[in-house]
């Protein structure tokens, strides 16, 4: 079957937006998971096979699907990060060769470079993946594994993406407050306050994913916001749109304010006409409704 994109992790919160995406573009997607769904054209478990479930040759690889940890989590559980994230993208980067794919855009993020930063981080910056836990050295470990494309005829586009959020991610910073809210009508937090994030919402990545197809070689490419928001402005944020008040514990702190996956993105911007057009209060009550929608 020839079509112009395969994209894993297709039913994922950022793979299902990216095949929207295409689809709305009128692109022939083959969207691809790790299980059998219905909203799935085929199966490829990267953990162990070596091909999808059917039978095409894409122009273009969307390579979305990756294992999510924690900053957190102890280096002793770290078994299935890379099974999935080294292993499974070298799986997809032979296939790659194998079916002459043109092109192989791989989804990284900006969380290589380090957990916290002090300035936003250029393609150029030095990657700092294990000061961020195993998760984000599994990735940049992912980058690696498909380097051996420069000794094909298969161009690799690497996006860094900053702290993703939208309507199907469950896990993360804010919908832990927005289900706060709405069980107790309070979003409780501790200092600092000027904490600070990178908001990327995955309508915009995954319209700047769909144009990196353009691209005809290889190189790393930051996507961002183009700005920060911080920890106060988030919870008032979310506080409005649940008619919840915001709480701040009186509390000492030890660490001084972060900020988290901050990139600067003017080489996107320019190259590949990144822009952000979801507003973040927009992108709150996507979250809000889908929260009232789920089962109690």
């Amino acid at each position: 079957m020839a079509l112009d994109v395969l994209v894993t992790g297709a039913n994922g919160a950022l793979g299902s937006a990216i095949v929207s995406e295409l689809r709305a573009q009128n692109k022939t997607v083959c969207a691809v998971g790790h299980f059998q769904k219905n909203n799935l054209d085929a199966v490829w478990d990267l953990t162990r096979d070596r091909a999808p479930s059917a039978d095409c040759a894409p122009r273009v690889v969307i390579h979305a699907a990756a294992r999510i940890g924690s900053l957190q989590q102890p280096f002793s559980d770290t078994s299935a990060l890379f099974e999935t994230n080294v292993m499974g993208s070298l799986r997809v980067a032979q296939w790659c060769v194998e079916k002459q794919v043109a092109q192989l855009i791989y989804i990284s993020g900006a969380i290589v470079y380090g957990a916290q930063s002090d300035s936003p981080k250029t393609e150029q910056a030095a990657v700092n993946a294990w000061a961020a836990g195993p998760y984000a050295a599994s990735k940049w470990c992912g980058e690696n594994a498909l380097a051996g494309l420069a000794q094909s005829d298969c161009a690799l586009t690497i996006l860094r993406l900053s702290s993703l959020y939208g309507a199907l991610y469950t896990r993360g910073l804010i919908p832990r407050m927005l289900r706060s809210a709405r069980a107790t009508g309070e979003i409780i937090l501790t200092p600092p306050r000027d904490d600070a994030f990178d908001l990327l919402h995955t309508q915009d990545a995954a319209r700047t994913i769909c144009n990196a197809m353009t691209k005809k070689t290889s190189g790393i490419w930051n996507i961002g916001s183009g700005t920060l928001t911080q920890l106060d402005t988030l919870a008032a944020a979310c506080a409005r749109a649940t008619n919840a008040r915001v709480i701040w514990q009186d509390v000492q702190t030890s660490r001084p304010a972060r900020i988290l996956n901050w990139v600067d993105d003017n080489l996107a911007r320019r190259e590949l006409a990144h822009a952000n057009r979801v507003a973040l209060k927009t992108g709150i009550a996507e979250i809000v409704t889908q929260l009232c929608q789920a089962p109690a």
